[in-house]
């Protein structure tokens, strides 16, 4: 039974990450909340004092970015380990109706992997967005690194162009790659997760000048550097993303569900194709559902 001593900023930290993942709160005597989830309970009191109980208690303090003294059940076990000087590459948003494509690779060396593990970075898949946002800060302080991000006007264009995303996609792997070793003369190799047509990424590199040996595998963001560049990828994401619904006074959704179509189907009745090409991957099936069914 883990239990931590919070500032003020930490605890509302904490509060923010429990409430994107959708905690049941509770009140509690001389607390500031009690949350409650599956295998898990979170009690912070306004000592300072945090217990966090039960099977799940790690992986949640994991995820919080704070230390604990189990690694493995915060989920920085033995496969979160780094051997050499590794560049990571990621990307976020390619599944995402709303906003950019964006890349990002980092630099990490053996010796900043627990610095990384305490700053919550792991695949962000698994992280809250305001975890995945504070994390990103750690990374771009402690790590050389690179992003490539491509909004949906530039993105449209391509795809019209080249007819498929993995085209373009190892092109942007191998910019964001050769970015961040220029910053880092001793890395000694590249790992980054496989997508359709990853063989081309070689071929990219050696046009962008980058002649290190490359590992392309899946689950790859069990590696420290590949955790930390989907961790880069997904914060400038979700900052363009934000970024681009302001234009429209909305905060544009995630993913590619019914929801998103219900908000560009709105979106497409005020501006019409030209408003949905500036916020929108418009290949999508989404958009030919949208645009028929609206009128």
């Amino acid at each position: 039974m883990p239990v931590l001593k919070m500032n003020d900023a930490e605890i509302a930290s904490l509060r923010q990450l429990l409430n994107d993942e959708q905690f049941d709160f509770r009140r509690l005597d001389h607390a500031h909340f009690q949350a409650r989830s599956e295998g898990v309970v979170v009690s912070a009191y306004r000592s300072g004092k945090v217990v966090v109980q039960g099977k799940n208690a790690g992986a949640l303090l994991g995820r919080a970015g704070f230390e604990v003294e189990d690694a493995e059940a915060a989920g920085g076990g033995g496969a979160f380990a780094l051997d050499r000087i590794t560049v990571g590459s990621d990307e976020s948003g390619k599944g995402d109706y709303f906003g950019p494509l964006v890349v990002a690779a980092v630099v990490v060396q053996p010796e900043q992997v627990v610095t990384l593990q305490k700053a919550g970075v792991r695949d962000c898949k698994k992280m809250a967005d305001s975890v995945v946002l504070r994390s990103a800060k750690a990374i771009r302080d402690l790590c050389p690194h690179s992003v490539i991000r491509m909004d949906p006007v530039d993105y449209n264009e391509r795809h019209a162009a080249e007819g498929n995303v993995a085209l373009f996609l190892s092109r942007m792997h191998a910019e964001a790659i050769a970015k961040a070793v220029a910053d880092a003369p001793r890395c000694e190799g590249i790992v980054i997760d496989k997508f359709t047509f990853a063989s081309r990424l070689e071929d990219a590199l050696t046009a962008a000048g980058v002649d290190l040996p490359v590992v392309i595998r899946t689950k790859a963001e069990d590696n420290p550097a590949v955790a930390a560049a989907s961790v880069l990828a997904r914060a400038e994401f979700l900052i363009a993303l934000k970024e681009l619904g302001e234009d429209w006074g909305v905060e544009l959704k995630k993913g590619a569900s019914g929801a998103v179509e219900a908000m560009a189907r709105d979106i497409f009745r005020v501006g019409g194709m030209p408003a949905l090409d500036t916020i929108a991957k418009t290949h999508f099936r989404t958009t030919t559902r949208v645009t028929q069914e609206t009128f």
